[in-house]
C-alpha cells in the first residue's frame, strides 16, 4: 500500500488477520482520516480474500442522505458474500447534527446483529466522533477499531499512543482557574458579564485544554444561548467568539465570523494589525482542519507575507507563521517540505532564545515529530533527547512537559521495536502525572492506556489488562459509558479477556 505510512501498512496487516480468523458476525470500524483511502483499503483488502467472499458497498455517491439503513443495504448484498465493507456510511449528504440520522443508525444495531457476515464500517475520524456521541447504541457493538491515519494527522493515532496536552502557559492556567472561580459566584449565569466570563473561560480553554469535556460542553452550550441575546454589543469580542467556535469543531460558524472580523477590523486596526493576523491564521486552520490544504497553505503564506515585510525574517511572530506551514504540510503527509519549514522556524528561534529556553525545547520537539512520522525513529529520538534536556534543566525533574517528552521518547522506542524502553518510559512519565495530576486525571488514563498497547504488544496480557482497566474507570468517571475513548477500552478489554 503506496500510499500509506508505514504504521497504517502495518495497521492494514492487523486488520487483515483480524478478518482472516473471524468465524463469525462481527462488526468493524475501520477510520481513515482521508476519505479517498476508505476505497483503497477495501479494494486492496478485497484482494487478499477468495474471489466472492468480500463485498464493498460504498454511499459515497448516494443521493438519499438517509440510504444506510439494513432495508436498502440487504439486497444489495451478495449471496457469497462473508466479509462486507461499508464506504461512507455515515452521511453522503445532509446534516451531521440531524437527530433522525442517528436514531436510525441506533436501530439499525440488532437487526444488522442478526446478518450472517463481518460487516467493516469505514468512517473518517469526525464521523466516528459524532456517532459515538449521538449513536451510542450503534457505536457500542463494534468489537475492534483500526485507525489509518494516511499521513493526514501530527498526532499519534488513537489506537496506539494518545498525545497529552498539560498546556504551556502556568499564567494562562491561573487566569483560567481565575475565571472559573468568578463565574461561580455570579448571581445571574444569564447576564452580560457572565457572557463575558464564559468567553473568557472557554478562550483560556483553547490555550491550555484542562477543563473537562463535560463542563466545556455544558459552558458551551450556555455560551451559545447568550451569544444570541447579546451579539451586537461584543463586537471587541468577535475574534474570542470565532476561536471558540473553532476549538469546538464549528468550523463554518467559526469561518464566518473570522471573515466578518477581518470586515469590520482591518480598516480599524489595519491590514497588518496583531488581530488580523491572528484572524488569518485562525482561517488557516479551519481550512486545515476541514482538510482543505491548498487554501490552508494559501491563508499561511498571506500571514507570512506580512510577518517578513513588517517584523522581518528574523522575529518571533513570522517563526510561528513558519510553524503553520510546517503543520498543513504534515498533514498533507509531505514531511520533507514540512522539515524544509521547521527548520526555517527553528533557525529564527535558536537566533533569538538561548540554549535552555522552553521555545527550543517546543521546536526540538515538533523536529522529532515530522522525524517520527517519516519512519526515521533514531533521528526523532536525538531531538526529544534535545527537548528533554531543556525540560528537565528549566522545569525540573517532575514538571508536566518533561511527562510529555518522556512520553514521546516512550512513543518512538516502540516504534522501533525496544518495547523495554518504551516501558521504562512511560512509569517514568506516569510517576510524575500520577503526582503532579492525580491518579483520576485524564492524562494518567493516556499514559495507562499507552501502557497497556506496550503490554499487549509483548504479550504481557495480565499487565496490559490491569491498564486497560485503569484507563477505563477514569474514562467512565469522568465522561461516561457512552464515550467513544470509555466504549474503545471496553472492547480491548474484552478482546484481551477472550484470549485468556
Amino acid at each position: 500500500m503506496t500510499n500509506l505510512s508505514k504504521q497504517d501498512r502495518d495497521e492494514f496487516e492487523r486488520l487483515y488477520l483480524r478478518l482472516l480468523h473471524q468465524q463469525s458476525n462481527a462488526f468493524f470500524c475501520v477510520v481513515v482520516n482521508t476519505v479517498m483511502y476508505q476505497s483503497e483499503i477495501a479494494k486492496q483488502m478485497k484482494e487478499r480474500f477468495p474471489a466472492g467472499e468480500v463485498q464493498i458497498v460504498d454511499f459515497k455517491f448516494a443521493e438519499n442522505a438517509f440510504l444506510f439503513s439494513p432495508s436498502t443495504l440487504i439486497p444489495q448484498v451478495e449471496e457469497s458474500t462473508k466479509i462486507l465493507f461499508l464506504a461512507n456510511f455515515q452521511l453522503a449528504q445532509g446534516d451531521l447534527t440531524d437527530v433522525e440520522f442517528f436514531q436510525t443508525l441506533n436501530l439499525s444495531r440488532d437487526i444488522l446483529a442478526e446478518l450472517p457476515y463481518v460487516i467493516v464500517f469505514m468512517m473518517p475520524m469526525y464521523y466516528r466522533v459524532m456517532v459515538a456521541r449521538n449513536a451510542p447504541d450503534f457505536n457500542s457493538f463494534f468489537q475492534y477499531r483500526a485507525d489509518f491515519i494516511s499521513g493526514e494527522d501530527l498526532k499519534p493515532p488513537e489506537h496506539d499512543f494518545k498525545t497529552i496536552n498539560f498546556g504551556y502557559s502556568q499564567a494562562n492556567k491561573e487566569l483560567l482557574e481565575y475565571y472559573r472561580e468568578k463565574y461561580s459566584h455570579l448571581k445571574n449565569y444569564e447576564s452580560k458579564d457572565a457572557f463575558e466570563v464564559l468567553v473568557k473561560i472557554l478562550r483560556l480553554n483553547v490555550e491550555v485544554q484542562i477543563l473537562d469535556l463535560v463542563e466545556r460542553n455544558r459552558f458551551f452550550e450556555l455560551f451559545e444561548k447568550l451569544f444570541i441575546k447579546y451579539q451586537k454589543d461584543i463586537s471587541d469580542l468577535i475574534f474570542d467568539i470565532a476561536w471558540i467556535y473553532f476549538d469546538n469543531g464549528h468550523y463554518d460558524r467559526s469561518l464566518e465570523l473570522h471573515l466578518d472580523a477581518i470586515e469590520k477590523w482591518k480598516n480599524v486596526l489595519g491590514e497588518e494589525s496583531e488581530r488580523i493576523i491572528d484572524a488569518y491564521t485562525g482561517i488557516a486552520w479551519i481550512y486545515e482542519d476541514q482538510g482543505h490544504y491548498e487554501k490552508a497553505l494559501e491563508q499561511c503564506k498571506k500571514v507570512i507575507d506580512v510577518c517578513e515585510n513588517k517584523f522581518g525574517k528574523e522575529y518571533i511572530e513570522t517563526a510561528y507563521a513558519y510553524i503553520n506551514v510546517t503543520s498543513v504540510y504534515c498533514k498533507r503527509g509531505d514531511y520533507n517540505e514540512a522539515l524544509k519549514w521547521n527548520f526555517m522556524a527553528l533557525k529564527v528561534i535558536e537566533e533569538l532564545f538561548e540554549e535552555d529556553h522552553p521555545e527550543r525545547a517546543a521546536a526540538y520537539n515538533r523536529m522529532g515529530y515530522i522525524y517520527y512520522y517519516k519512519g526515521e525513529y533514531d533521528e526523532t529520538l536525538n531531538w526529544y533527547d534535545k527537548a528533554l534536556k531543556i525540560d528537565r534543566n528549566v522545569l525540573g525533574e517532575n514538571h508536566p512537559s518533561v511527562s510529555v517528552t518522556y512520553s514521546n521518547i516512550a512513543l518512538a522506542n516502540f516504534r522501533k521495536g525496544d518495547y523495554t524502553a518504551a516501558v521504562r518510559g512511560l512509569h517514568e512519565a506516569l510517576s510524575i502525572t500520577e503526582k503532579k495530576l492525580g491518579k483520576r486525571h485524564r492524562n494518567t488514563a493516556t499514559i495507562y492506556e499507552n501502557l497497556a498497547e506496550v503490554y499487549y504488544e509483548q504479550e504481557n496480557y495480565d499487565e496490559a489488562l490491569k491498564y486497560y482497566r485503569k484507563a477505563f474507570e477514569i474514562y467512565k468517571n469522568t465522561f461516561g459509558l457512552e464515550y467513544s475513548e470509555t466504549l474503545s477500552i471496553a472492547g480491548k478489554i474484552a478482546s484481551i479477556t477472550q484470549q485468556q
